[in-house]
């Protein structure tokens, strides 16, 4: 091999970073035009990454109003107002009566779910529109 020469290895490392940097773009261009990324949501947060959601950043809203449900494992209501939030749901404060019967019955609830927002108690399936007018926290789209 002369001095003029590149070795192959560092043809093929340079050849990687080359197609490494343009599937990222390639990658961060079909995200952004299909709607999968929004800049303008939650300082730009990723559908699916580490950054707040406009959910997330609604239970936690809701969290932070003292907002609380109470379900049982049983009710499939409880169940779809779960699935609604998705991993997001952690954030909200909820009570499991199967658990904590006796809380349950101090408060007077006896139908899943139940909201209690601001000293009042809602019952059944609510809707984020919903839970966003009780408490005042904004909604994210569904």
């Amino acid at each position: 091999m002369n001095k003029t020469q590149v070795p192959r290895w560092k043809k093929d490392w340079q050849l990687k970073v080359f197609l490494a940097i343009v599937a990222t773009a390639a990658g961060g261009k079909l995200l952004l035009e299909s709607g999968e990324m929004d800049l303008a949501a939650a300082g730009a947060s990723v559908r699916g990454g580490t950054e707040a959601t406009a959910r997330s950043v609604f239970a936690n809203c809701l969290n932070g109003q003292g907002a609380m449900m109470y379900g049982v494992d049983t009710c499939n209501f409880c169940l779809a107002q779960k699935k609604m939030f998705g991993d997001d749901f952690r954030e909200i404060n909820y009570i499991n009566c199967d658990f904590d019967r006796e809380l349950c019955r101090q408060k007077g609830i006896s139908r899943f779910p139940a909201w209690e927002i601001q000293e009042r108690t809602f019952y059944g399936l609510q809707s984020f529109e919903q839970l966003s007018l009780q408490s005042g926290c904004p909604a994210p789209n569904q």
